[in-house]
């Protein structure tokens, strides 16, 4: 009999051991959950088929937070919104992601005017000491009109610190980025796209896998 596993919808990953058993036999069916995962209710679906049959059984996961904090919530943009961010500007849900199927697009392929960003105020679980991002930008402008950047706030400590300094090229790949917090605090990210609304010139920026580790 052969076994395969699904998820709905998307975020945590599920994997059988071992994807083949005979009649009566066992397999171990693990779920694997990323720091980027948006808390909620998901639906694992094990089907087994032998020749022209098939029968399936489904079970439910709930993602929750743990620890000195949730951490940050749909880093991933797997829930194909913003639940959990605040957005300002021009903003949207793409299908260029660096990993799984979305991503978040700051700015657009026409012009925008000014900042398009994309923020979320999270508490860093106890244990973790890294934030990270991937971002892909494409600005055909020049540094001093447009570019991508972020911001971090340690609204603890009241300190801000810039991980991704602005930055502006056509280079159409993703990047990672990472810098260091401390567990317990309470952070501000702030991702951003800049246009200077120029026609001929747009420039946007995608984000995607936020996480804390």
């Amino acid at each position: 009999v052969s076994l395969s596993a699904s998820v709905s919808p998307s975020g945590p990953t599920a994997a059988l051991s071992p994807t083949s058993v005979t009649a009566g036999g066992s397999s171990t069916l693990t779920i694997t959950v990323g720091s980027s995962v948006a808390t909620g209710t998901y639906t694992v679906t094990v089907t087994g088929t032998e020749g022209s049959a098939s029968h399936s059984t489904a079970v439910t996961v709930s993602v929750s937070t743990t620890g000195g904090g949730g951490g940050v919530t749909n880093g991933g943009f797997e829930t194909g919104s913003f639940s959990g961010w605040t957005v300002a500007g021009t903003t949207s849900i793409s299908s260029t992601a660096h990993s799984g199927t979305h991503s978040a697009l700051g700015g657009s392929t026409s012009p925008t005017n000014g900042d398009s960003s994309i923020s979320q105020t999270f508490t860093a679980p106890t244990g973790t000491t890294t934030l990270s991002f991937w971002y892909r930008v494409q600005c055909p402008d020049t540094l001093t009109y447009d570019w991508a950047t972020a911001t971090l706030k340690d609204n603890t400590s009241g300190t801000t610190k810039t991980p991704l300094a602005k930055t502006c090229n056509t280079n159409g790949t993703w990047v990672k980025v990472s810098t260091t917090i401390t567990a317990g605090h309470s952070y501000t990210l702030k991702l951003v796209s800049h246009d200077d609304n120029y026609t001929g010139d747009a420039t946007y920026t995608y984000y995607d896998d936020v996480a804390v580790s």
